[in-house]
């Protein structure tokens, strides 16, 4: 790729960024035609085109959101892995208020995670408290939320 071809491309994807940028601020494909140098029907042709990549980004993500989900539904030993961690709470001097049914959890959430808002694969999952046990978090449905490991580990004992 020469000199030339490469600053085509570069304004023209600054071009597009410009018409995004416009339309999110609420300026008509006329008003934005005129501030960019290009026709009324070139600007509604680049936002029909920019709907068309959203809609088909929402679809992606919403099938990997259930796949994910499809996915945390098939974990062994959730049940288990719930005793033990109300035996942990017990030992640290927590509040067990119920056995926390961690497939209800996963359900309730979708398997996104409350921190960062993104689908959560089986290998990633984890489970945050909201209210931190040595912040006098009780160990309960309510308090426990789905969480990627990473951001569990970031969040720390932080409200």
């Amino acid at each position: 790729m020469d000199g030339r071809s490469l600053l085509a491309d570069l304004q023209a994807e600054l071009r597009n960024y410009l018409i995004d940028n416009l339309a999110e601020q609420g300026l008509k494909s006329s008003e934005i035609a005129a501030r960019v140098g290009l026709t009324k029907e070139a600007v509604q042709r680049r936002l029909r085109k920019r709907k068309q990549q959203r809609t088909r980004l929402q679809a992606i993500d919403q099938m990997y959101a259930d796949y994910c989900l499809a996915e945390c539904r098939q974990i062994d030993g959730l049940k288990q892995r719930s005793w033990k961690a109300q035996a942990r709470v017990r030992a640290y001097g927590g509040m067990v208020d119920e056995l926390v049914d961690l497939l209800a959890v996963i359900e309730r959430d979708a398997a996104i995670c409350h921190l960062c808002g993104q689908p959560v694969e089986p290998h990633q999952l984890e489970f945050d408290h909201v209210i931190p046990l040595v912040w006098g978090g009780a160990h309960n449905t309510a308090n426990v939320r789905v969480a990627h490991g990473r951001c569990n580990a970031i969040k720390g004992a932080r409200l």
